[in-house]
């Protein structure tokens, strides 16, 4: 007697995470899009571009990728809209659900190699999320292609997560769209919670599953229970921190200057020389076709897809791997330094009895590029003297007809409020603009420098 076939597997798909444990999809339709939508060379190209950039040459650990981080804010996203929902006592609809995933996933698929870094050199001509409006919808995009094949119009309402109309300007944002881009996203939390992992920084922590269950909607916000306000503060103080600790550390602020040096050195020789030789030399043409990356830095987010598609990390280093025999001598010497992680030198500067000016520190980095052009006049200065000013705000602080999106709490009779209108909240010391400059030089100068400046060396 021949047995009965065996029924298909019900059983959910699963993916095994170091910061979630299981991310799970239901087996059906949408779970079947979503694994096609993972499949495509645009989003896999995302396993080859790291969440942190340079950030892994001093935390080691700090390998991961923005395919992972992906996969780890739609995760987080689905919590966080099922909570908030059962939380108020109201279905959400399968549509609200599946874009929301979508969105979350598909937030930073318009990334190119080295992400943030990469934007820096770029300019203006290129924002990751605009390139990730037209992945969503360009017709000759595989992902929008499957996208409209499952809801003709489900790329134009993904779009809206991206392309939100911020508060003050008429437009109203719905709830669902603040899970996916706000100052308590499911981006951030991912983020967050991931890279501290992976880096192996244990102090910078929070309780992401109790604030996640605290989330509740009122009036088309997103709002945490003001019961978990000590979450919401540990997860501020976490950001600001990691801010503090790893993404603006000396070094790797150093690395990713190195890394732009190099890039610019690169581009600056193939753009300055008439007859084509640099271009064609740095970045040669491959199979009849022009090399994806020098497009990339030359046409911005107008990019043909066919080439975006095949960038990532690998296909830079690899670039780099020949530009260390190329004739000109400071594309060769970035590039050796860049893979021997001699970076630039931070100049030691006494910051605990002397605050720089903004037009004391220019005049130092000019001064510090005048000693480098004297030590080693066939050098240009502009690629290894570096005047370094990141800054970020850790909250935006809510203002009344417009400015930022606040994090609300709930409050009494079923309403919100700002965190920050609790005097005593975290929230309104880290208000204030994180501003860390710095200038950097060539260890071979750097003492130097401090003595021209007349600092005394402190800690290296």
């Amino acid at each position: 007697m021949t047995p009965p076939p065996i029924a298909p597997s019900r059983r959910s798909r699963v993916f095994r995470d170091p910061v979630h444990g299981d991310i799970t999809f239901p087996r059906g339709p949408f779970q079947h899009l979503l694994e096609q939508v993972i499949d495509t060379e645009l989003f896999q190209r995302l396993r080859g571009i790291r969440q942190t950039a340079v950030m892994n040459l001093v935390f080691h650990g700090a390998e991961h990728s923005r395919f992972a981080h992906s996969m780890g804010a739609a995760h987080v996203a689905g919590l966080m809209l099922e909570s908030a929902a059962q939380n108020s006592g109201f279905e959400i609809s399968v549509r609200e659900r599946e874009e929301t995933i979508l969105a979350a996933l598909l937030h930073d698929v318009g990334h190119g190699p080295f992400s943030h870094s990469l934007e820096e050199i770029i300019g203006p001509a290129f924002a990751h999320e605009r390139m990730s409006v037209r992945i969503l919808t360009s017709p000759g995009s595989e992902i929008c292609r499957l996208l409209s094949d499952y809801d003709p119009a489900l790329p134009d309402r993904l779009r809206a997560f991206i392309e939100y109309a911020s508060p003050g300007t008429g437009g109203r944002r719905h709830w669902t769209h603040q899970i996916v881009s706000s100052q308590l996203d499911a981006d951030r939390l991912d983020y967050l919670a991931r890279d501290a992992l992976m880096a192996g920084i244990r102090t910078h922590t929070f309780d992401l599953g109790r604030l996640v269950r605290s989330l509740v909607v009122i009036d088309e916000d997103l709002v945490v229970d003001a019961r978990a306000q000590d979450i919401v503060e540990a997860f501020l103080l976490a950001l600001d921190q990691m801010y503090g600790t790893a993404y603006y550390h000396k070094t790797v602020r150093a690395a990713s200057l190195l890394l732009e040096a190099t890039i610019r050195r690169a581009l600056d020789l193939a753009r300055d020389d008439p007859t084509g030789a640099w271009r064609d030399q740095l970045f040669a043409v491959r199979g009849g076709r022009k090399d994806a990356f020098y497009a990339l830095l030359t046409e911005g987010d107008r990019i043909a897809l066919d080439d975006f598609v095949r960038l990532d990390e690998a296909y830079v280093m690899s670039l780099f791997s020949q530009w260390r025999d190329a004739p000109d001598p400071t594309l060769s010497e970035l590039v050796s330094a860049q893979r021997t992680r001699r970076f630039p030198k931070m100049v030691r500067l006494p910051i605990e009895t002397k605050a720089f000016s903004s037009a004391e520190w220019i005049t130092a980095a000019n001064e510090a590029a005048a000693i480098f052009k004297h030590r080693f006049p066939d050098r240009d200065p502009r690629y290894y003297v570096h005047f370094d000013e990141p800054e970020r705000l850790s909250y935006k602080r809510y203002s009344p007809g417009g400015g930022a999106e606040p994090i609300r709490l709930t409050a009494a009779g079923g309403t919100a409020r700002p965190i920050e209108s609790d005097p005593r909240s975290i929230a309104n010391n880290l208000s204030n603009r994180l501003y860390v400059p710095r200038l950097f030089v060539p260890e071979q100068i750097r003492d130097e420098v401090e003595r021209k400046l007349g600092t005394s060396p402190g800690p290296a």
